[in-house]
């Protein structure tokens, strides 16, 4: 959703395009399809990653941090 020139998106799960959901995979292969996702919407909204304000980051198991800020 595009509001007064912000892009607001929520609830990406790791989905690839074609719907292959990859929630048999490991934490990295769905982080690296969840981002992947993230930058192609806000592509499609006209702006990129590097414009982005704030992202919210749920994980389940606090040791996958790493893993995370790696990616």
């Amino acid at each position: 959703m595009v509001a007064n020139g912000l892009v607001h998106i929520s609830g990406l799960l790791p989905i690839l395009q074609d719907k292959t959901k990859l929630n048999d995979k490991s934490f990295e292969e769905q982080t690296v399809a969840v981002l992947h996702n993230l930058s192609g919407i806000l592509k499609a909204a006209g702006t990129d990653p590097s414009r982005l304000v704030s992202c919210r980051v749920y994980i389940v198991d606090i040791e996958q941090w790493g893993a995370f800020n790696k990616l």
